[in-house]
C-alpha cells in the first residue's frame, strides 16, 4: 500500500495530466481510484490518531493518580516527622537509636527571615519588567515589581542594626537515618 504523501502526489500529477490530455475520461478513472485510496489511507491514519488519543487519556489519568498518591505520601511523611519532633521535644531528647534507625533533631544551617510588619522602602527591591511585545502608545512599556530585599534585611540584622519589622529565627528539623 502506498504512503499518504505518495497518493497525494499521484493525485496531483493525474490532475495535471487531465488538464493537458486529450483523453480526460481515462485519467478521470485513475483519479477516482487514487482519490478512493487516499480517503482509505486518511481514515486509517485517523483510526491511529483515535487510538493514540485514547491511550494518552489512560496514561494521563494514571499519571494524575500516581501524582496524587505521591502528594498524599509526602504529606503523611511530613506529618510523621512533626509528630516525632514534637514528642521528642516533649520528653526532652534530641537523639535516639533503635536497631538500624537513628533519629535526631538537628539545627537548620540557615536562619529563616520572619517579617512581622510593613517593610520600609529602603529594604524593598524594585524590578522593571517589560510588558508584552504589543505595547500601545497609551501603555507604559515597563511595569514596576517590588519585593522584599531579603539579603539587605539579613545584612542589616547581621550588622547589628535594630530592625523592628523582621527577625531571624533559627529552626530545627528531624533527621532520620
Amino acid at each position: 500500500m502506498s504512503k499518504l504523501y505518495q497518493l497525494a502526489e499521484a493525485y496531483h500529477n493525474i490532475e495535471e495530466a487531465i488538464e493537458t490530455a486529450n483523453d480526460a475520461e481515462q485519467w478521470s478513472t485513475a483519479l477516482a481510484e487514487v482519490k478512493d485510496a487516499t480517503e482509505v489511507k486518511i481514515c486509517s491514519i485517523a483510526a491511529i490518531v483515535k487510538n493514540l488519543k485514547a491511550e494518552y487519556a489512560i496514561f494521563k489519568a494514571e499519571a494524575d493518580r500516581l501524582a496524587a498518591h505521591a502528594r498524599a505520601i509526602d504529606t503523611r511523611m511530613d506529618w510523621l516527622k512533626v509528630y516525632i519532633k514534637q514528642n521528642m521535644e516533649k520528653i526532652g531528647i534530641t537523639k535516639t537509636a533503635n536497631g538500624p534507625h537513628k533519629v535526631r533533631i538537628q539545627d537548620n544551617s540557615i536562619a529563616a527571615l520572619v517579617v512581622t510588619a510593613t517593610v520600609p522602602a529602603e529594604y524593598m527591591k524594585v524590578t522593571l519588567i517589560m510588558r508584552g511585545d504589543h505595547v500601545t502608545s497609551e501603555m507604559q512599556p515597563y511595569v514596576a515589581h517590588s519585593e522584599i530585599n531579603n539579603t539587605a534585611i539579613r545584612d542589616a540584622i547581621d550588622a547589628g542594626i535594630d530592625i523592628s519589622f523582621a527577625r531571624l529565627e533559627k529552626g530545627d528539623h528531624i533527621v532520620i537515618s
